[in-house]
């Protein structure tokens, strides 16, 4: 697993919340894209995110909270149960999980293991989030690219 850190500037994204599991989020980006066709807000090819605001090791699995994202102009302003949010920009740890989502709360796992044992990248309290670089839609499961981003303290 190769780690870097990215300086990445703010991100406007339409967003779906889901409050569940977070391997269950896959019904919200359902909904998102739904909305997201419907309302022509998008590019043909969306850039999409999923962010998450909890840690499953403090909070139930019940009660974690995540949204899945579309990337949309800063003008954007909520549509029914599509809300405005932003990434903050900032520094942070990245890495690239190559495989089907089902293997993503793995990478997590260890992306989080190696970041603790360096101790050289202190991890911020902002939420971390995934960018999908290639979706189900345009490649086998094996083939999916997912970007991992956790903040880094300044």
């Amino acid at each position: 697993m190769c780690i870097r850190t990215e300086a990445i500037g703010e991100i406007h994204v339409a967003a779906m919340r889901h409050v569940g599991p977070y391997e269950r989020i896959g019904t919200a980006f359902e909904k998102l894209d739904r909305w997201a066709h419907a309302s022509k807000l998008i590019q043909s090819v969306p850039r999409l995110l999923a962010i998450y605001h909890d840690d499953p090791g403090r909070i139930p699995a019940d009660k974690l909270r995540a949204d899945a994202c579309v990337e949309v102009s800063s003008d954007f302003r909520g549509e029914g149960e599509v809300e405005p949010a932003t990434v903050p920009a900032g520094r942070y740890a990245v890495t690239e999980h190559r495989g089907s989502y089902d293997l993503l709360g793995d990478a997590w796992s260890e992306f989080r293991h190696r970041l603790s044992v360096r101790g050289d990248l202190p991890i911020d309290d902002r939420p971390c989030f995934e960018r999908y670089l290639n979706t189900p839609r345009n490649a086998a499961p094996a083939d999916l690219v997912t970007k991992l981003c956790l903040p880094l303290k300044s």
